[in-house]
């Protein structure tokens, strides 16, 4: 029982929350008392579900409890009451009380993730960023670093800090969309590194011109099934348009709402300078965020069309200004599209973070492609520089064609389709 249990209530899986297993115990500690006294099985488990909290920040939370949405401190506040009310002792409660207290006045980190441990500075001295050593030795690191992230293409779960190490090692990152559970474990099967569901569901899935009228319910929806589907793959969701640019709230409430809900573990925002301390905030708050630079589809009016940037000198300097801000803010790697080769190298070189190109040349530390491009499936449009690497479109159209004449002439199903082991497939009683 707890927030690993896989229960499932009406054909949906319950929560990984701590209310689940508080009402799991209390279920469970009734029923074996009345086993014990001989009484007869209380009726089947039921969840009450008394509503969200999560928090995101130092001073924001989300809650949602009996048909009431909120964000913001107040939040933050109901969430820290209803935690230290659930803690089993009083003196646990007010020792919490006062330590998270103390560590807000003070302005202290209330949790710490570390990542990788401390080199050992005696053996070897400091890696630098652009992965050459000083004295050509390895470090402590490198040897721990290959224990905990061997880059096992078939089963090892792709992690944020893993990205970074394959940038340092010159592995190729490899990364395509995907918007439902099916193409999902397909492509997780294939080894693809990561999985973007990008706003361009808009264009391959629901037949719209631009990226614009894509809602965020929508990639909550697709994001859930790709988590569904995906085992290995790091699955990272697109924030559509005006989700995250009218304020840091609304994108801290709207990303919160990908990562609890849909269950993503990254999301993705075009920009540079101008999201820039919109991504500091969603880092600081332990949110990973992918940058995206170049065209930004979001951004179509605007640019002018779906047409290659940063051709100019001074759009080159601009993008690679763009592309240092997002990596000081904090996000993890820089999706770089439609730019010329020589920029995409030069923004490569300059950041620290892994930059994934699409239509960006070969220079980039990975690359991404829209999934139904490259299998073939969308012929509306195809850019220039997209490789078709089959032509599922193609192999549709045939098997559908020779499904229908089947049917139409008689030859689907046959006879002996109906049965099993030769047995008639409905028998009377």
């Amino acid at each position: 029982m707890g927030d690993t249990a896989c229960l499932e209530e009406g054909g949906k899986p319950l929560p990984g929350v701590a209310q689940v297993a508080i009402q799991q115990g209390r279920y469970v500690g009734r029923q074996i008392a009345r086993r014990l006294k001989g009484k007869p099985d209380l009726p089947a488990f039921r969840y009450f579900n008394k509503g969200n909290l999560a928090t995101v920040g130092r001073n924001f939370a989300v809650m949602e409890a009996f048909g009431v949405r909120t964000a913001g401190l107040f939040a933050k506040m109901v969430w820290a009451l209803v935690h230290i009310q659930f803690l089993v002792l009083t003196s646990s409660r007010i020792g919490t009380l006062f330590r998270w207290s103390w560590k807000l006045l003070t302005r202290q980190r209330l949790a710490r993730l570390i990542i990788e441990p401390e080199p050992v500075q005696d053996a070897v001295q400091a890696t630098p960023h652009n992965g050459q050593r000083t004295n050509g030795k390895a470090s402590y690191w490198d040897g721990a670093r290959r224990e905990l992230f061997p880059m096992n293409r078939v089963s090892t779960k792709v992690r944020v800090p893993d990205l970074a190490v394959m940038k340092e090692r010159g592995e190729r990152i490899v990364m395509l969309t995907a918007y439902d559970a099916t193409m999902a474990r397909l492509l997780d099967r294939a080894g693809i590194d990561l999985l973007l569901v990008g706003d361009s569901l808009g264009n391959v899935i629901l037949g719209l011109d631009t990226t614009i009228p894509v809602s965020l319910d929508a990639i909550l929806h697709h994001t859930r099934a790709v988590t569904q589907g995906a085992s290995r793959a790091l699955v990272v969701a697109d924030m559509p348009f005006l989700t995250y640019q009218l304020s840091v709230e609304q994108a801290m409430g709207n990303a919160a709402r990908l990562f609890q809900e849909a269950g993503a573990a990254a999301v993705k925002i075009e920009g540079g300078r101008t999201v820039a301390e919109t991504v500091r905030r969603l880092t600081a708050a332990g949110l990973p965020v992918m940058g995206h630079v170049g065209l930004t589809p979001q951004h179509v009016h605007r640019l002018g069309g779906m047409r290659q940037q940063a051709r100019e000198e001074e759009a080159a300097q601009e993008l690679i200004r763009d592309a240092l801000a997002l990596e000081d803010a904090g996000a993890f790697a820089v999706v770089v599209e439609a730019v010329p080769d020589a920029v995409a190298e030069a923004v490569t070189s300059r950041l620290k973070i892994p930059t994934i190109g699409i239509g960006a040349g070969p220079h980039c530390d990975g690359q991404v492609l829209v999934s139904y491009d490259m299998l073939g499936l969308f012929d509306t449009f195809v850019p220039k520089f997209v490789r078709q690497y089959a032509q599922l479109g193609e192999l549709i159209l045939d098997s559908a064609r020779n499904y229908a004449n089947d049917v139409r002439e008689g030859v689907y199903p046959q006879s002996a389709a109906a049965r099993r082991n030769g047995a008639p497939a409905l028998v009377e009683k």
